[in-house]
């Protein structure tokens, strides 16, 4: 996964679905004997994987272009020479029983398995993937080891029972709107090692109250705290010295005693420390 780097322009979500899409059917189901690649057009960022009779082992797969990551199933103990021809270029994720999607110390993604609200990751994950947690609504916790130093795009956007999130100081890279959507958080602790604050990090955050953004932080991106109704006041440190448009967008009141241009940002008012 690639680092974060600070936000030049403005630039629009991708679907989800063109990152990470697997369609695996019953209907598509078939003998471990030769077959043809299954009919029909597919979407972008979709891919079928056929399966042999016992859903063992895949046989084969159609995939559109734009699909660069594909999961295999749980249960899947066997990938036919021609599948794996397939696959070439493709990154493939392998399903462990406890819902989480791990190749090479990344945390791809995490499944909605049960009813398990409270999650801890393992302390051998180096990086948590773009959408890894995407849209977990049913997620209120979710510790992080001392391992993570790169936390994705979208990671957790639309958790919205998650109600407090700390990140731990070893995370020095993160990605647009990793909090997007996070309705029910309410208090945040940043990493003492984040220089900048990407686009729309805290998009709609409505009842975020509590957070401190360190000294080490250099630069806000745009729309980045838009719609945190509830921040009765934001302390910008004065070591801040790039902030992007609309950073604070319907923010209450931002103190901030630095030299960034483009004042007010969005905020509803601007005041000294």
């Amino acid at each position: 996964m690639p680092s974060a780097t600070p936000v030049e322009s403005k630039t629009s979500a991708p679907s989800p679905t063109s990152v990470v899409t697997l369609t695996c059917a019953p209907t598509k189901m078939v003998t471990e004997e030769p077959t043809s690649t299954p009919t029909g057009t597919l979407q972008p960022g979709m891919a079928v994987l056929q399966l042999s009779e016992n859903g063992k082992c895949v046989t084969g797969i159609e995939n559109s272009e734009s699909v660069t990551m594909v999961e295999i199933p749980q249960g899947v103990t066997n990938i036919t020479n021609d599948s794996n021809l397939a696959l070439t270029g493709l990154t493939v994720i392998d399903t462990d029983t406890n819902g989480f999607c791990i190749r090479d110390g990344c945390l791809c993604r995490y499944r909605n398995v049960g009813t398990e609200t409270n999650v801890n990751l393992f302390s051998n994950i180096t990086s948590i993937g773009n959408y890894a947690f995407y849209d977990c609504n049913q997620i209120t916790s979710i510790s992080i080891p001392d391992s993570v130093t790169e936390i994705g795009s979208y990671a957790f956007e639309g958790c919205s029972s998650l109600t407090a999130f700390t990140m731990p100081d070893c995370v020095e890279s993160i990605g647009c709107d990793v909090f997007a959507r996070c309705c029910g958080l309410k208090e945040v602790t940043l990493s003492n090692q984040l220089r900048f604050i990407p686009t729309k990090m805290f998009y709609n955050c409505s009842s975020l109250e509590n957070i401190e953004i360190p000294d080490s932080v250099t630069q806000i991106g745009d729309n980045a705290f838009e719609g945190c109704s509830q921040l009765a006041c934001l302390q910008v440190p004065e070591n801040v010295t790039v902030i992007q448009d609309n950073a604070f967008l319907n923010v209450k009141e931002v103190q901030y005693n630095g030299n960034a241009a483009g004042e007010p940002w969005g905020a509803l008012k601007i005041t000294s420390w």
